[in-house]
């Protein structure tokens, strides 16, 4: 009989991703958007997104670079990105949600962009 972890357990995990980023834990990874830098792992960018995946898995140069940087995006938007993925919690208002519809298509978060949809 196949059983499917809690919301308990999800959230718990959620948690302890943003306790691992907010510390810097086991971050193997750079990403430099506009003047700022945002550590990160590697393995939860390439779960999360098709583009990153891409990105991080296939044979591009930046599969071997610590430190990437990210371009057309800007650095606020970015981090409400981050934040996204590693909790799965995203505040949508009448100032983010354009640049997140855009930034959420280009880096394949389909459901950022079904919430942007929603709030428009």
């Amino acid at each position: 009989v196949p059983y499917t972890s809690s919301s308990t357990q999800i959230n718990l995990f959620f948690q302890n991703l943003n306790e691992f980023l907010d510390a810097r834990v086991y971050c193997d990874l750079t990403l430099t958007v506009g003047n700022e830098q945002f550590s990160c792992h590697r393995i939860i960018l390439a779960s999360s997104s098709p583009y990153f995946q891409a990105l991080l898995t296939h044979q591009f140069k930046e599969n071997h670079l610590q430190t990437i940087a990210l371009s057309d995006i800007e650095p606020s938007i970015f981090s409400h990105l981050l934040h996204y993925v590693y909790s799965g919690k995203i505040e949508l208002d009448e100032e983010n949600v354009h640049p997140l519809l855009i930034a959420s298509d280009m880096f394949q978060l389909d459901e950022v962009m079904q919430f942007c949809c929603h709030y428009l």
